[in-house]
């Protein structure tokens, strides 16, 4: 069993927010798929985001959708950008440099690249999501949490090296000074996949986070990923 601080929490009434309704041959939001290293064999995660004016990227947004963001900073500072064109049920994605990518999209939203063994599916925005449990990587040897978090009935939240593990202080916008904080404790919203947590010290932290698809997307998710970083049920 992984082990936090005990803490006193305040309690939050977390607001659930419409989506909005996706305007035909446009896309809106993030994209999860896996991918093999062909050096190495090994499996990793891999994205697409859509935003409604046609343009695509091949990272995740470090906050989420919910908040403002600039493309090329957000988006195009560690992922491959383009143009997507969405017709039916064919996508084309035209890359920065000229490469192009055609997908078959089905009826669940499912995205198969033609000609490729790889495939994207939609996830959830999480609006209004109150999760349950603790998430957390752990050490086998010590039995210690490395990195993990604690959701807390009615929005509280008590994390341990979030910040430090995700690297969000190096991700800060520019003129923005950050200080990560080895452990917290607050309360979150989640909303378009930016988990807020605002710390009962002061800090607001933001970071995307998402459920992967065929993960049972309620509270009592085996699994989620913040910041790339995925964080497994422990209790």
């Amino acid at each position: 069993m992984v082990r936090f601080v005990t803490l006193p929490l305040v309690a939050l009434a977390l607001l659930a927010a419409p989506v909005s309704a996706q305007q035909p041959g446009r896309l809106d939001g993030i994209y999860y798929g896996l991918k093999t290293n062909l050096v190495t064999g090994r499996v990793g995660q891999a994205y697409l985001t859509f935003l409604p004016d046609g343009r695509v990227s091949t990272d995740d947004p470090a906050e989420g959708l919910a908040g403002p963001l600039d493309f090329e900073r957000d988006l195009c500072r560690y992922g491959q950008c383009g143009t997507y064109r969405l017709r039916g049920g064919e996508l084309r994605i035209r890359w920065r440099g000229g490469d192009e990518e055609v997908y078959d999209r089905a009826a669940s939203g499912e995205l198969r690249r033609q000609g490729k063994a790889q495939s994207y599916r939609p996830v959830s925005p999480l609006d209004g999501m109150q999760l349950e449990g603790e998430f957390a990587i752990v050490d086998p040897e010590t039995g210690k949490a490395v990195v993990g978090i604690r959701f807390e009935p009615g929005g509280g939240f008590l994390e341990n090296n979030l910040m430090g593990y995700t690297n969000w202080e190096m991700l800060a916008r520019p003129g923005e000074r950050r200080v990560a904080l080895p452990l917290g404790y607050g309360r979150y919203t989640i909303r378009r996949n930016t988990m807020e947590l605002r710390y009962d010290n002061g800090p607001v932290a933001r970071f995307v986070m998402l459920i992967p698809p065929g993960e049972p997307q309620t509270p009592a998710a085996r699994t989620i990923v913040i910041n790339q970083t995925r964080l497994p049920r422990v209790r």
